[in-house]
């Protein structure tokens, strides 16, 4: 037995130290400042913590028809480790999280925040990809734009010129003479790659990554490829994502890559197909060769992935795989989820 401040029973021994812990019963002041100065006393929660993001938009489809221009990539935003986003934009701010519910942070504790995971463009050729998200109660939404939709020889609307569309990063352009690179959204991805002539045999551009433009048809040899894709590290493993698609060849003179994480190759001649982005990289899809077929390489989808620390995350979510890294808990959003703050 021992004293309570003045009341016999049992003895005060306070919880481990934690964010959790609290210091039940009735304490003299001598026990509180004794406990204190042994590390024993429980400490107060962070007014706020932050979770860290990366958002990736759902690739475009190369175009179809004939000397399609690859698809650009989704939209690339990062808020992690002062990694970079797509475009060479600098890394964006985490999400801060405000514990005592006051408002003066980007979202209050306890918001259900859904993810929404843009798919890669499939059904149309040239299409774009769709946008991913994430929104809340009280929360500015995160938009990550979708990749444009690569152009063609033979055009049509909506892309009438053979050029690449805009997106998060722009589609590459057909190989018609005056055709152009889709532009990008700012800080998000890279231009498709422009047409520089039209001889043989006959290349189509490359689309936009997150990292670089991309290639200019008839530059030279096989020059079309895909804009190359970034790295990220929010995971604890470095992971390419973000290439933009190769553009097709109307000759069998070779392959025109895609870019590096998740970009699909274009094609030459007239194969039954064109090649298809990478799920969830935010892939563009490879331009078609030839054929005189609306066949067209769809984009991949994109990917959410947030990052937290263990001891202050709610533990709440649904869909996303959970995994750690040193003290932090990680989600992967491949499809539409929603995690608690």
């Amino acid at each position: 037995m021992g004293g309570n401040g003045g009341i016999i029973g049992p003895a005060n021994i306070p919880a481990a130290s934690g964010f959790s812990s609290v210091a039940s019963g009735v304490w003299s002041l001598t026990e509180a400042q004794e406990n204190n100065s042994g590390g024993k006393w429980p400490e107060m929660p962070p007014t706020t913590y932050d979770i860290f993001w990366l958002v990736i938009a759902g690739g475009a489809a190369g175009g179809g028809a004939t000397q399609g221009g690859g698809g650009g990539a989704g939209g690339y935003r990062s808020a992690w480790n002062s990694e970079t986003s797509g475009g060479g934009g600098s890394a964006e701010s985490a999400i801060s999280v405000d514990n005592l519910n006051g408002g003066a942070e980007d979202v209050n504790s306890g918001v259900t925040l859904t993810c929404t995971i843009g798919a890669g463009a499939a059904g149309s050729y040239h299409a774009d990809g769709n946008d991913s998200t994430i929104a809340g109660t009280g929360f500015t939404t995160l938009t990550s734009v979708a990749g444009g939709g690569g152009g063609s020889y033979y055009g049509g609307a909506p892309a009438p010129t053979g050029s690449g569309k805009a997106g998060g990063s722009g589609g590459g352009a057909g190989n018609r003479t005056g055709a152009v690179g889709g532009a990008a959204t700012s800080n998000q991805g890279y231009a498709g790659g422009t047409n520089n002539g039209y001889s043989p045999p006959y290349p189509a551009s490359g689309g936009g990554g997150a990292a670089a433009v991309g290639g200019p048809a008839g530059a030279g040899p096989l020059t079309g490829v895909g804009g190359a894709g970034r790295v990220s590290t929010i995971t604890g493993a470095s992971v390419t994502r973000g290439g933009g698609g190769g553009g097709g060849i109307y000759g069998s003179a070779g392959t025109q890559a895609g870019g590096s994480g998740g970009g699909a190759a274009g094609i030459s001649g007239s194969p039954p197909a064109a090649n298809s982005g990478t799920a969830n990289t935010g892939g563009g899809g490879g331009g078609i060769g030839s054929g005189h077929t609306w066949a067209y390489g769809s984009g991949g989808s994109g990917v959410i992935i947030v990052r937290m620390a263990t001891n202050l995350y709610s533990g709440t979510q649904s869909g996303g795989t959970v995994t750690t890294s040193g003290t932090d808990t990680i989600i992967t959003f491949n499809s539409t989820g929603t995690f608690v703050t």
